[in-house]
């Protein structure tokens, strides 16, 4: 196993620890959005998004959703079968380039992890119970988490440019920032004052 195939493994091990032993779950997410009808807690433009139908919903959310998942595995694909990067048209970039991107990968990766572990101290949200995360480096940034998604699929990129992955990481932004909207729609509904105050205090992102 060369390093790239040891790198990509690690961050893809990390990815898996996240979403199962230290997952964080989203009111906002593809199936609470589908599949979860109770609108008591949410604001208007949680509650609307749900009265979408169907078609509307797959279009707006489970689409940008799946081609999000898509260009985040294609990395996985390149180190493993490298003939795939002529297929997607991969431009070649400098050892001192590829260096720089498995950096910012990597950077990513720890400042989601980071941020999971921080969260799930305080809080194990469970049941849909939902405590409101401010400090640490949620007195920073209200979403570090999504920070950190955003700088690994800026690695990502810089590692393997090319237009389907330059394309869907666009798609994954706006499909993010989006779930971002609803979520605080939902905070703002649940905690009120104190959300409203936080909002004020700390900014979106950086």
């Amino acid at each position: 196993m060369n390093i790239e195939m040891l790198l990509i493994s690690i961050v893809y091990l990390s990815l898996l620890v996240e979403l199962t032993i230290m997952h964080v779950p989203s009111v906002a997410s593809t199936y609470q959005l589908f599949y979860y009808s109770d609108t008591t807690q949410d604001g208007p433009l949680m509650k609307r998004i749900k009265d979408w139908s169907v078609f509307i919903k797959s279009i707006v959310l489970f689409i940008p959703t799946a081609i999000s998942i898509f260009i985040y595995l294609l990395p996985l694909v390149f180190v493993f079968y490298p003939p795939s990067k002529i297929w997607f048209g991969v431009i070649f970039v400098s050892a001192s380039l590829q260096t720089t991107g498995w950096i910012v990968v990597i950077l990513g990766r720890f400042v989601a992890l980071f941020s999971v572990v921080q969260i799930r101290k305080a809080n194990s949200q469970t049941n849909n119970e939902f405590s409101l995360k401010t400090k640490g480096w949620f007195g920073f940034s209200r979403n570090p988490i999504l920070i950190g998604m955003y700088i690994t699929y800026l690695g990502w990129l810089i590692i393997f440019p090319n237009w389907i992955m330059g394309v869907g990481t666009i798609i994954y932004f706006s499909n993010m920032h989006f779930r971002i909207l609803l979520e605080e729609d939902f905070l703002r509904e649940k905690f009120g004052e104190k959300f409203s105050k936080y909002l004020n205090q700390t900014r979106r992102y950086i």
